[in-house]
């Protein structure tokens, strides 16, 4: 997004990459990104589960890399939140079935 959004930084989360702007309007046709798990699992971000707002026109990546020497990745509830996730721990997968959370505010 260099040359196209304005960085800012974030005290709180100095790793973090944020920028100046209003996700629904600066991010219209920002791709989809899918992260590929083993064994085919699959879990699709959109800019909602991709950029969280930080103060008044200031939005941030919710992704950040894991810290030096730790090999464990951590998969966040903001990436998590459109979806239903299953957990079979006798054969060590995990599914992905994205929902329309509409439906459930009955």
């Amino acid at each position: 997004m260099d040359g196209k959004l304005e960085t800012v930084e974030e005290p709180d989360i100095p790793s973090a990459l944020c920028y100046k702007g209003i996700i629904s309007q600066d991010l219209v046709g920002f791709p989809d990104v899918v992260l590929n798990f083993a064994d085919g699992a699959e879990l699709g971000l959109d800019i909602e589960s991709l950029f969280q707002e930080y103060g008044q026109n200031e939005f941030c990546m919710a992704l950040q890399e894991s810290p030096v020497g730790n090999d464990l990745n951590f998969v966040g509830i903001m990436a998590q939140q459109f979806y239903n996730v299953a957990y079979d721990l006798a054969a060590n997968k995990v599914y992905f079935q994205r929902i329309d959370c509409e439906l459930l505010d009955d």
